[in-house]
């Protein structure tokens, strides 16, 4: 074999090496945009996004209530506006409650869930005391 023949067997080769990982890199950008979504399960997070968001747990001193939101200042004093909605669970001293038995300077914990707009409704408020 000539030196030309070594050369044209380099090329094929990386010829080769090139087709084969740009069809590597195809099959990867197909299965990157499946058409057919919803034949893989959904991901925690995708979960938790379509139910409204992240849970979290507000704990403090109530310094405003309605029928429809409660204030609370928590330990860092950072004043949190939460919605309560028409199932908020509500609870004082392991009974039920209702929204009108919140108080100002109640002591609460309340378990959130994050809406679409950024806002806050309670799951459940318990009020200690009682």
């Amino acid at each position: 074999m000539g030196f030309n023949s070594h050369k044209m067997i380099g090329a094929t080769a990386l010829s080769l090496g090139l087709i084969l990982s740009t069809g590597a890199m195809s099959a990867k950008a197909r299965n990157l945009q499946d058409p057919n979504p919803s034949a893989s399960a959904p991901s925690q997070e995708m979960k938790k996004e379509r139910s409204g968001g992240q849970a979290t747990t507000v704990s403090g001193k109530v310094t405003a209530a309605s029928a429809t939101e409660i204030t609370i200042m928590d330990a860092n004093n950072t004043e949190h506006k939460i919605k309560i909605a028409g199932d908020t669970k509500v609870m004082k001293g392991g009974k039920d409650a209702t929204a009108a038995d919140l108080k100002p300077n109640d002591t609460v914990t309340v378990q959130t869930k994050k809406d679409k707009d950024g806002s806050q409704t309670a799951v459940s408020i318990n009020i200690e005391g009682e």
